[in-house]
């Protein structure tokens, strides 16, 4: 899959210099894989091991094993899995941690404002998109408005495909508000509460009509 070069943004300052700053191999401040695989695979089965799944703002994810999203998705067999992020400091890590471990050679890591991706892609490219907290990101950064957010879910919108399930991983229930603006024509659905270290995770998708 091809993508446009862009120019670096203020965005992708602040990132590099945050991520520039972690030591650690792996971040995760979010469920991990092993809790989110029962409701991903559930919502994943009717679409196939071929279905083409998109992780915006991958970050430097990191579970218990450590296994992120992508690569345990790749692990039970998805194999057309796109990694998005801002940070090259996040794609570049990654794509290292990708080599050493040889074994997601077809999972892709892509340095992309998801704000611009459907410059990148066509629209209707993916099957399955999986918000792990960056719509949380975007509403708790001081430097985004409301607008930043709508334009960010209609970008998830247009790359969608009719059919295809947009997951959203929220610390807040709040977030509802936004899927449900009717720019969106998709059905909602509060798929659960998980908790981790005293703090409790929404998890809800939406499938596009």
């Amino acid at each position: 899959m091809r993508y446009n070069s862009r120019e670096l943004s203020v965005m992708d300052v602040i990132w590099n210099a945050k991520y520039a700053k972690v030591t650690a191999t792996y971040v995760d401040w979010y469920l991990s894989y092993t809790q989110l695989e029962p409701i991903l695979t559930s919502l994943l089965s009717i679409y196939g091991y071929s279905c083409e799944i998109l992780i915006p703002g991958c970050g430097l994810s990191e579970t218990n094993t450590p296994i992120d999203v992508g690569t345990g998705l790749y692990s039970v067999g998805y194999r057309n899995i796109t990694n998005v992020d801002i940070s090259n400091v996040v794609i570049d890590r990654m794509q290292k941690k990708q080599l050493t471990s040889n074994t997601n050679d077809t999972m892709e890591f892509v340095c992309l404002d998801v704000m611009e991706i459907s410059r990148a892609v066509p629209p209707n490219m993916f099957d399955f998109i999986i918000d792990k907290g960056l719509l949380d990101t975007l509403l708790c950064n001081e430097q985004t408005n409301i607008e930043d957010v709508f334009t960010y879910l209609k970008a998830m919108y247009l790359v969608l495909r009719t059919g295809g399930t947009f997951v959203l991983v929220t610390h807040s229930a709040s977030r509802l508000s936004y899927l449900e603006h009717p720019n969106f024509v998709w059905k909602v659905i509060r798929e659960n509460q998980l908790d981790r270290d005293d703090r409790s995770y929404h998890i809800f998708s939406c499938v596009k009509s």
